[in-house]
């Protein structure tokens, strides 16, 4: 017997939480402007030389919004074994609850292989099916940029997953049940008014070592440019994470107006190109991976340049409309 619980591709994918909250939930966060509050600051903090959304956690699944119901699984390894695993996860998935669980890292690349260790997550592991009869369990993941879906042996699954928890020698996973009775709601006044706290300048936290919005885009180029100059990879899910922003940003206008919220339809547009020209910067910083030609990381460096600048301009015609509309 196969059993694959239904999912959609997501909307919002830069890291795990991302993409698998969205996965199950399909468009209606969007679409209903449930989430048109959340996803517009950005986060940079040197130390971890990555952009986020903020306040975001890499593996949270949208917490204040309650539409999940979770569950917390605990499991002594004395008593674990693959069989007794694949059990748990049938029943899991047999009342429509999804498996998220991490890797033990030492052990990721040895046990899953080269064949398919782009497809798993390095750090975590999505499950949303299974085969009772190969025993294979299906696994959410990333391939060639796209995110898609594998089948993984319970075998190579089991000796792949982390027993090194807060939790000595225990195995550390959690349920996720989309809510049937959540409501998604929204309320444009905060979306607006989050717009226009959106920074342009001195978006520093110095408690949290973080730079926000527009600051915090300016960081993160400064420290591509240092990775160029050194011949290092360029953070690809940083640099997605810019796309998806101005993504959401032109589906954010476009909800306003059509709730009858006045805004500059040149405000859209220029959104609209800071998105089209960040995915040129996406293809270009993964061909500077492959290659790590120094001409091609300069090139990057100032279109993201010229990005920022012209992002600038766009969020302080949508203030300036957004604080008139606000008086």
């Amino acid at each position: 017997m196969k059993k694959e619980l239904t999912l959609e591709e997501p909307f919002l994918k830069t890291y795990l939480g991302d993409a698998y909250t969205f996965s199950m939930l399909g468009r209606e966060p969007i679409d209903s402007g449930g989430i048109l509050d959340e996803y517009i600051h950005l986060q940079f903090r040197a130390d971890h030389g990555m952009l986020k959304y903020r306040n975001f956690d890499y593996y949270d699944f949208l917490p204040s919004k309650n539409a999940f119901i979770k569950k917390y699984y605990v499991i002594p390894k004395r008593i674990c074994s693959p069989e007794k695993i694949f059990n748990r996860i049938v029943k899991m998935i047999d009342s429509e609850e999804y498996f998220f669980g991490f890797w033990n890292e030492n052990k990721y690349r040895l046990t899953i292989g080269e064949d398919v260790e782009d497809v798993l997550s390095f750090h975590g592991v999505f499950v949303c099916g299974y085969d009772d009869v190969e025993k294979d369990l299906f696994v959410l993941g990333f391939y060639g940029g796209e995110f898609v879906k594998r089948k993984v042996p319970i075998a190579i699954f089991y000796e792949a997953l982390c027993f090194e928890t807060e939790y000595v020698d225990t195995l550390a996973f959690t349920g996720y049940r989309v809510s049937k009775y959540h409501k998604w709601e929204y309320n444009i006044d905060v979306i607006l008014r989050e717009l226009v706290d959106y920074k342009i300048a001195g978006g520093y936290d110095e408690e949290k070592q973080s730079f926000y919005d527009i600051p915090a885009e300016e960081e993160f180029v400064k420290l591509l440019t240092s990775l160029v100059v050194d011949g290092s990879l360029l953070h690809i899910p940083s640099i997605y994470c810019m796309v998806e922003h101005k993504s959401l940003m032109v589906n954010r206008l476009g909800f306003l107006l059509k709730k009858g919220v006045r805004l500059p339809y040149e405000c859209i547009a220029l959104y609209e190109e800071l998105k089209e020209r960040l995915v040129s910067v996406l293809v270009q910083s993964i061909k500077y991976n492959l290659t790590r030609k120094c001409e091609y990381g300069q090139k990057i460096i100032r279109e993201m340049t010229k990005i920022i600048d012209k992002e600038v301009l766009a969020t302080k015609l949508l203030e300036t409309w957004i604080k008139n509309i606000l008086k």
